[in-house]
């Protein structure tokens, strides 16, 4: 096996057996050459057959290497066990229980290369809601200005439609928060906010499937609250210490205010779940992270233009008083 690849392709694992073989074939699969990408598989402590399903693929195909955490450390944990392993030119991400595209890789791979990108985005298929997209837009191609970056920040989007130059990855010493969810979102919108060049290729090349009970749909509330909290925190702490922070900020702050909104209205839904006073707790808590880490409110173009006026006038009622809001919201 020669000492570097064109390609190296990241799958965290944890107890995927119901996915998994489908994951694996779309990936091994592949119609780049099997000795020009690798796939590393890392098993994040599986109590399932997932462990069993990667060793006999393992024999079966060269090109596939499993890797194993010491403890569950979640995604986060899972990729950085990849991404010290890694030999790839570039790297990619796929999560276990989704697929990829046969072509996916040989032709962002090309694309890469043909535009020296740091960064290629690929067409995303959301299986879920029938929605196919690709979230970096032509014009936010090319050379990186600070309205570049600002918009692919806005527009989101995964890790696991991209691929990303490992020269690129390592100077910007990027590791993923681990044991949470939510640990992808600062970690995709630095990658953006400090690329050079971006390029994208307007095919589909990613399915994304849309599990119930993977960890980024954490259902258990208070669980997902805490996340959400950290990850706003990450966001801030992570972008604002870069050299060109003003020159993105509205686009970081957005970020925040959504997941704020998103989050405060999750807790809403909580009346008559749980008592008022945790709830009146949670609320407050939500609004001082907003005050944190979203300073310049909502005077901000692209809450403007993406966030329901209604949503923000429940974000601007739970600013001021918690109670009342609480006291206006209907039970579920």
């Amino acid at each position: 096996m020669k000492e570097t690849v064109k390609l190296s392709v990241i799958v965290p694992v944890y107890n995927a057996q119901d996915y998994l073989e489908e994951c694996l074939q779309s990936l091994i699969g592949q119609t780049m050459a099997a000795e020009d990408i690798e796939i590393l598989a890392v098993d994040d402590c599986s109590t399932d057959k997932s462990r069993e399903i990667l060793e006999r693929y393992a024999q079966a195909y060269p090109q596939l290497r499993v890797l194993q955490t010491e403890t569950n450390s979640g995604p986060g944990g899972a990729r950085n066990a990849g991404l010290d392993a890694a030999r790839g030119e570039y790297i990619g991400f796929v999560d276990s229980d989704d697929a990829a595209v046969p072509t996916m890789f040989a032709h962002m791979y090309d694309a890469a290369k043909a535009g020296d990108f740091d960064i290629v985005d690929g067409g995303i298929y959301y299986q879920g809601k029938d929605l196919a997209m690709v979230h970096t837009a032509d014009e936010d191609t090319g050379v990186q200005t600070d309205e570049k970056r600002s918009h692919n920040i806005v527009s989101g989007g995964y890790l696991m439609s991209r691929i990303f130059k490992r020269s690129f990855w390592e100077k910007s010493g990027l590791r993923f928060r681990e044991g949470v969810i939510l640990e992808d979102m600062e970690s995709l919108m630095f990658l953006s906010a400090t690329a050079e060049r971006v390029g994208n290729l307007k095919e589909i090349c990613y399915v994304y499937r849309d599990t119930a009970g993977s960890a980024s749909k954490e259902t258990e509330f208070e669980k997902y609250q805490k996340n959400a909290g950290r990850a706003m925190r990450a966001v801030y702490e992570r972008m604002s210490a870069l050299p060109g922070y003003e020159g993105i900020r509205d686009a970081v702050e957005y970020a925040v205010i959504q997941l704020y909104s998103y989050t405060l209205n999750q807790c809403l839904m909580q009346k008559g779940r749980i008592s008022g006073d945790v709830l009146l707790q949670r609320l407050r808590r939500l609004a001082g992270l907003r005050r944190r880490f979203a300073r310049a409110g909502y005077e901000n173009v692209y809450v403007k233009n993406k966030i329901a006026q209604a949503d923000i006038q429940i974000m601007e009622q739970n600013d001021v008083d918690q109670e009342r809001l609480l006291a206006l919201a209907a039970p579920q």
